[in-house]
């Protein structure tokens, strides 16, 4: 949803007046579907299934680069059928799989309300990204979702949130400052080039060492410390 008609004021106490969010691990937890993906591209070339805990490891970066550093031994070919594979299972029933983290639609409204721009910016496909947004009735309440297209090949978690600060600014947002809230070092180290503050959040696929090592504002334990942190209080 685009506000450039006219921002609505800030609330008092609300810290920054950009607020970017990653989707996998910080708002929805995708694992079961994205796990229930990737063994099905591992047996289709003919590996065995790997530990969950692995899988958990893998969320985040765009699942193709994965694939291909793990399954780059077996050519080409073979990264491309099991890519193909995910992808069949993951767009067709595993992205609806995936659940709400309690407190983070509330979150999300309240920052929308209390007149934040607030966005999506995510590896994860544009169109899934879209989809989940709206299953889990998040859509209305953000000002953007910045993803790759099916045409983009770039991999690069910090031109996405550049994309959505001259969105903002587009959008009439006053420059107070921004902050990228995420779950995994990229979202970390995307706030930081492009100048923005950044949280971690302790309930994702991120371990606190990856994440305390990228020097965050601060790592909020639940939505709810998240919430005070980001100035909107309860929710």
């Amino acid at each position: 949803m685009n506000r450039s008609s006219g921002r609505l004021r800030m609330a008092e106490g609300l810290r920054w007046d950009v607020v970017l969010f990653d989707l996998d691990g910080t708002i929805i937890d995708p694992f079961d579907g994205i796990a229930d993906g990737v063994r099905k591209a591992f047996a289709e070339v003919g590996e065995p299934a790997p530990a969950d805990e692995r899988i958990r490891g893998w969320i985040g970066p765009p699942i193709g680069e994965t694939l291909a550093a793990e399954l780059g031994h077996l050519g080409p070919d073979a990264v491309a059928t099991a890519l193909a594979t995910f992808r069949q299972s993951y767009d067709n029933g595993g992205a609806q799989s995936a659940t709400l983290h309690s407190g983070m639609r509330d979150l999300i409204v309240s920052l929308h309300d209390a007149g934040a721009y607030v966005a999506v910016t995510t590896m994860k496909p544009r169109r899934v990204t879209e989809v989940i947004l709206e299953q889990h009735d998040l859509r209305a309440s953000l000002d953007g979702v910045f993803a790759p297209t099916a045409n983009q090949a770039s991999s690069d978690k910090s031109a996405l949130v550049a994309e959505a600060l001259i969105d903002a600014r587009a959008a009439g947002v006053r420059e107070t400052g921004g902050v990228v809230v995420g779950d995994r070092a990229e979202d970390l180290r995307a706030a930081r080039l492009n100048a923005l503050a950044g949280i971690g959040v302790a309930w994702g696929f991120g371990a606190a060492a990856e994440l305390l090592q990228e020097r965050p504002f601060e790592v909020a334990t639940s939505p709810l410390e998240l919430a005070t942190i980001l100035g909107v209080g309860k929710v």
